[in-house]
């Protein structure tokens, strides 16, 4: 039986599959993101806290590029989906002295 963990769809309804067989490298396609120094240690950091705890209490290896990324963005994109275009910039403080 298929859970919730093994595939994702998207906001058009399109749906993926997840498995522990995929080379994400050659099979999904590659982004680059660039973030502040303090926002990458702290996505590292919580990486190898979940890893850890993953590993020691569940003998599960989660796999940072196939399944930690991907959570970690679909998680923000259900989050900005709650969220307009006016609390995405008071969020953002900088956005609002771009404008002026």
């Amino acid at each position: 039986m298929e859970s919730e963990l093994d595939t994702w769809t998207n906001r058009a309804g399109e749906r993926g599959k997840v498995s522990a067989e995929i080379d994400v490298k050659s099979e999904w396609t590659g982004t680059t993101i660039y973030l502040p120094k303090s926002v990458r240690e702290e996505l590292e950091l919580t990486y190898q806290e979940l890893s850890l705890k993953s590993k020691r209490e569940y003998s599960i290896d989660i796999q940072k590029l196939r399944d930690f990324y991907p959570y970690v963005i679909e998680l923000g994109l259900e989050e900005l989906a709650k969220r307009n275009a006016e609390d995405v910039l008071s969020d953002q403080p900088h956005l609002a002295t771009e404008s002026e």
